[in-house]
C-alpha cells in the first residue's frame, strides 16, 4: 500500500495529539491544555466529533484532577465534552 503525502500528514498530526494527551496527564501547563484544547475545537468544526471527543475527555479529566470537580473550568469543559457528546449522537 502506497503511503500518500496527505496520509503521512494525517499519522504525524495524530502523533503529535497522541504526545500532547499524554504530556497532559497530570501536567497543569496553561499553553499545552489551551493547544489541544484548539486542536479539539477544530475537530469538531471539520465534523471530527469522534476525535474532538478523545481530546475533550482528556480535557476534562486534566481539570477535574488539576483544579476539582466543582471547579468553574472543569464545569465548562465538562459542558464542552457534553455538547461534543451531543453531536455525536
Amino acid at each position: 500500500m502506497k503511503t500518500t503525502k496527505n496520509g503521512q500528514e494525517v499519522q504525524l498530526r495524530n502523533d503529535l495529539v497522541a504526545k500532547g494527551l499524554k504530556a497532559l496527564q497530570g501536567n497543569d501547563d496553561p499553553v499545552l491544555f489551551e493547544r489541544l484544547k484548539q486542536v479539539a475545537e477544530l475537530y469538531s468544526q471539520f465534523g471530527g466529533y469522534e476525535q474532538s471527543l478523545v481530546i475533550r475527555e482528556k480535557l476534562y479529566e486534566n481539570r477535574k484532577e488539576i483544579l476539582g470537580e466543582n471547579h468553574p473550568d472543569t464545569l465548562k469543559e465538562l459542558d464542552e465534552l457534553e455538547e461534543v457528546k451531543g453531536k455525536i449522537g
